[in-house]
């Protein structure tokens, strides 16, 4: 399966009418947040392949534009706290980053923990049916260790540790 990962930055080589002789073949698009609904429009419905996101925490609670408000991706299917398949890829997700200043997206650490604890359920449900947890992840944040940054938005998240 050929994953296309989106995240943080708009890539002129992707956002451009030759995305499809670029990315032919991209089986499933992942947004990783920070990204603006209509870029992640633009791809998925150019390439023809399902778009599973999360949000970051620069992502906007409604984003505006000419084609009216949108609180996510139009046609999207957002990931944050739920788990589900996708061609037998089993996917889950969680948004944001540590909380660092008021705001959309942002949560301590309990919080997170509570995320990943709502995940649970789907994820039993996905060893008993598909005899595994989880394949992907998604996140906009990493987990705690990698990467980690000295201030809060760029700390990694502890429950996702545990996985």
């Amino acid at each position: 399966m050929r994953i296309l990962s989106l995240s943080d930055t708009i890539v002129s080589l992707i956002y451009s009418p030759m995305i499809r002789s670029r990315h032919e073949g991209v089986d499933v698009i992942l947004g990783c947040g920070d990204l603006p609904y209509y870029y992640l429009e633009y791809v998925f419905t150019t390439l023809d392949a399902p778009l599973y996101f999360v949000r970051g925490n620069h992502d906007k609670v409604l984003e505006h534009s000419s084609a009216g408000q949108r609180a996510g991706p139009h046609g999207g299917i957002d990931l944050h706290g739920r788990t589900c398949s996708y061609k037998g890829l089993l996917l889950a997700g969680v948004e944001g980053s540590l909380r660092y200043r008021p705001g959309p997206y942002q949560y301590t650490q309990a919080e997170m923990w509570w995320h990943v604890y709502r995940l649970v359920p789907g994820l039993l449900r996905n060893r008993l049916v598909n005899g595994r947890y989880l394949d992907v992840l998604v996140t906009h944040a990493p987990p705690t260790g990698v990467h980690d940054g000295d201030d809060l938005p760029h700390r990694g998240i502890k429950a996702f540790r545990c996985w």
